[in-house]
């Protein structure tokens, strides 16, 4: 796990390509740009837990 501070247009990679960049920092929200390489896909967790509840189901 990485905790880091940031400040807007700072940007960080890591080994598998992934680019994630500080978009803005406005009051207490921070916008994140992020690159993956073709074929990745990225997602929240929240929407994967949804996802996963619904799978669940069936």
């Amino acid at each position: 796990m990485y905790i880091l501070s940031a400040q807007s247009g700072e940007i960080i990679f890591d080994e598998d390509g992934i680019k994630v960049t500080v978009f803005s920092i406005k009051n207490n929200q921070v916008s994140l740009k992020i690159e993956v390489p073709e074929g990745m896909t990225v997602s929240r967790a929240e929407i994967l837990n949804k996802i996963q509840a619904k799978q669940d189901k069936k």
